[in-house]
């Protein structure tokens, strides 16, 4: 649209003079109207609150078949569930403690790799079984997210929570995720790098974050280039967004060397708000070990690095009901979209 009718969007002063192209600005007003299009009563609201309304049975229950599944505002169709026919309240309890059960015989096995092959299969049964207890201890819980992963440790794993999010959702999150990445990834990768290139006149702060931004889409050709594979394009996006809408990605990520203590990651994580912390010598590096923090507390270990966002944005704003952050909210919205 900017390339074929260029003049609708210039922006002049008073006297006629050319201020800017106008192509950011529109870009934000069209965003901005994408998202807040609907009455204030009704606009999506970034927390999830912790006791929703009475719904009725047929919403509160998950389908089996996608056509007769019904999706809420957040697009989840088991947000807060029933217990099975099956269950009540001490097997679901007898199931969680025979989980914990597991989890500490692992801890004092000497062979763990043989016992999580051979226990791999029960947790998954159990986890499954046991969702309708997890989400009401989730949505239930009066403090922050330790007292449920001391209850549910499994929910710190990244197979295991993402089993969880697939239920939440009814649908496969990672390999949705995966398929938009790779669809859309590059796309946006080249739109953020012409904005990087502009010449026009602006503020000093988005003066700052071209300067910025050419300088994250340099490092991550290079690294493209040396490992000979795409994943550094896609993961820089995570460092262009905010940049893009001047907001603060230590609010979302943050890079520790690969010499850090975990007493050092504990402090790069000590937020109010769920914070990535990296270790390792850059956000690219294979290597780089992963952990989501809360006010100091590791809350999710994480290994693919592209899961890693995934987990942390599903992670803060949807399975555990928390809100984006005041400098960040941006960003998250825009990937959401």
């Amino acid at each position: 649209f900017g390339n074929k009718y260029p003049q609708a969007l210039k922006i002049v002063d008073a006297d006629g003079e050319l201020l800017n192209d106008g192509i950011e600005a529109f870009i934000i007003r069209l965003y901005d109207h994408i998202n807040y299009k609907k009455p204030s009563s009704e606009k999506r609201q970034k927390k999830r609150p912790h006791h929703s309304e009475e719904i009725s049975e047929k919403e509160n229950t998950p389908r089996l078949h996608m056509k007769e599944r019904v999706y809420d505002e957040y697009g989840c169709v088991a947000y807060e569930v029933p217990l099975p026919e099956d269950e009540t309240k001490e097997t679901q309890e007898s199931k969680r403690l025979q989980l914990l059960h597991i989890r500490n015989s692992m801890n004092d096995c000497d062979e763990i790799e043989n016992l999580m092959t051979a226990t791999c299969d029960e947790i998954d049964k159990l986890m499954k079984s046991t969702y309708a207890t997890q989400r009401k201890d989730i949505i239930d819980r009066k403090g922050g997210l330790k007292e449920v992963l001391l209850k549910w440790p499994y929910l710190e794993e990244a197979n295991y929570f993402l089993a969880h999010a697939s239920l939440l959702f009814g649908k496969d999150v990672k390999k949705v995720w995966e398929e938009k990445v790779s669809l859309k990834g590059l796309v946006l990768l080249s739109v953020l790098e012409i904005e990087q290139k502009k010449k026009n006149q602006v503020g000093q702060k988005r003066t700052e974050a071209r300067i910025c931004m050419k300088e994250v889409i340099a490092t991550a050709n290079r690294a493209s280039t040396n490992l000979r594979q795409e994943t550094p394009k896609m993961l820089a996006l995570f460092q262009l967004l905010p940049l893009f809408f001047l907001e603060d990605e230590k609010e979302i990520f943050c890079l520790v060397t690969d010499t850090s203590s975990m007493e050092e990651m504990q402090f790069a994580g000590s937020t109010d708000s769920h914070v990535l912390v990296v270790k390792g010598k850059s956000l690219y590096n294979k290597n780089a070990e992963c952990q989501v923090f809360t006010q100091g507390e590791s809350i999710l270990k994480l290994r693919s690095i592209l899961e890693v966002f995934l987990c942390f944005f599903l992670l803060s704003f949807y399975v555990f009901g928390d809100k984006y952050g005041d400098k960040s909210d941006k960003t998250w919205e825009f990937i959401q979209w």
